[in-house]
């Protein structure tokens, strides 16, 4: 059975700017994942479980990912980075640089965002 377009439904992700952190100790610098994007990606995991559908196969080539997200203040060039690292470590997607096209727009969205992959014919 053939890829299709595979969509789910998430709650907004923290900000770009909001993923990372770090610290300085003894000198050394330490970079970590911030505790609300470590809460997202919990959250964006169950949905995806929830949602996931019945002989799901990551897509391993080529994709297009379409992102609707509820209307905000956030400027949606931030919203990238989170679902595409996301998308990989749930493999929805096999590699995140596999992307090859990207378009993202406000819309309506049930949990804030709803994010559309679509394996593209090699």
């Amino acid at each position: 059975m053939p890829n299709s377009a595979i969509r789910v439904d998430w709650p907004r992700c923290p900000s770009t700017n909001r993923l990372w952190r770090s610290s300085r100790s003894r000198g050394k610098v330490r970079v970590y994942k911030d505790k609300g994007y470590v809460s997202w990606l919990k959250e964006a995991a169950g949905c995806w479980l929830l949602q996931r559908p019945r002989g799901f196969k990551t897509i391993e080539g080529p994709y297009e990912t379409t992102i609707v997200v509820t209307p905000g203040r956030r400027d949606l060039g931030n919203y990238e980075k989170a679902i595409s690292d996301a998308a990989q470590a749930l493999r929805i997607v096999a590699d995140d640089k596999n992307c090859k096209r990207f378009v993202i727009e406000y819309g309506e969205a049930p949990l804030g965002m709803r994010i559309i992959f679509t394996p593209l014919d090699t």
